[in-house]
């Protein structure tokens, strides 16, 4: 019991305090660094994505695309209405294509 009245607990404890103390700080600041560096570089990678999209609508041809999509819808109706024109209908329900 002698050497356990010896040791300064107080000391020891105030010691060990502020050495878990440093430690959390430390794990702390690692983790806010690699936070912030995996935040850094989202940033990065939206402000790329960004500059791609922008260029990507800023291009001419993109900006035809509607006319373009509703000049083959029309074509295709073209088609289809010419294609039902030839058809005509025979007396037993057959169809034959006009010539």
């Amino acid at each position: 019991m002698t050497r356990v009245a010896a040791l300064d607990t107080k000391s020891l404890q105030q010691r060990t305090e502020r050495t878990l103390a440093k430690i959390e700080s430390t794990l702390n600041d690692v983790a806010a660094k690699k936070l912030s560096d995996e935040a850094v570089a989202l940033l990065a990678e939206l402000r790329k994505s960004n500059a791609e999209l922008q260029a990507t609508l800023a291009n001419p041809t993109f900006k035809k695309l509607p006319e373009s999509a509703d000049a083959a819808i029309q074509k295709v109706r073209d088609l289809v209405a010419r294609s039902e024109a030839r058809v005509v209908d025979r007396p037993h329900g057959e169809h034959a294509v006009a010539s």
